[in-house]
């Protein structure tokens, strides 16, 4: 975050993180922003766990990077606050 002004920080809850995964995979949504190849249909263990336990074991160091950040710090909690932002940097 050396050369940043700004970071904005998407800080959705686990419980809707959990649901997004479930349903990317349940209707295999294709993602530009996946690997070639990646099987979206297939229920990664290891990848729930991961998600269900981030804001235990990686959002505090987050937060302890952002704390110490100087710049401007945009936190969006859900996909409303995300919405009026953007909504905001596009008129």
């Amino acid at each position: 975050m050396g050369f940043s002004d700004t970071v904005i920080f998407y800080d959705i809850d686990t419980d809707t993180c959990l649901k997004n995964v479930i349903e990317r995979t349940n209707k295999n949504i294709i993602r530009d922003d996946i690997a070639p190849g990646f099987d979206n249909s297939i229920l990664d263990e290891e990848f729930i766990e991961y998600v269900r336990t981030f804001r235990e074991n990686k959002r505090p160091q987050i937060m302890d990077l952002l704390n110490q950040f100087q710049g401007t710090i945009i936190r969006l909690e859900n996909y409303e606050d995300t919405k009026r932002f953007l909504e905001q940097i596009h008129k």
